[in-house]
């Protein structure tokens, strides 16, 4: 099992850090794409489910986008607007999770560490 250094990001090499952080945009990305296709297997708007879980739509369309990170609060009132588990809604993000470079994240602990 991986275990993210989180508190060692700030820490890394430009090169390094900026990697690590576009793997946690990947991450967003890929709810988001999720969120977007049962919310439209469903037949929703954003509009709707936005209305119907209690959030702005502009905030939600951002999550849907993976501009930002969501709360697991959220993840509930939307896998609970759509219906689904929440758990659907992380579908298929094993296979980016084992995309994760161990290197970089070795490489950013040891840069750490070695301090």
């Amino acid at each position: 099992m991986h275990k993210f250094p989180l508190q060692s990001f700030g820490g890394c090499k430009k090169p390094v850090r900026n990697t690590v952080v576009k793997r946690f945009k990947e991450v967003n990305i890929h709810i988001g794409n999720n969120i977007r296709k049962l919310r439209k297997a469903k037949n929703y708007t954003i509009s709707g489910l936005a209305n119907t879980i209690n959030i702005e739509y502009d905030q939600l369309s951002r999550i849907e986008r993976g501009m930002i990170s969501t709360s697991i609060s959220h993840i509930f009132f939307i896998s609970y607007g759509l219906g689904v588990n929440p758990a659907d809604l992380f579908i298929g993000l094993e296979k980016l999770y084992s995309q994760v470079d161990d290197k970089i994240l070795f490489e950013c602990t040891n840069q750490t560490t070695n301090r």
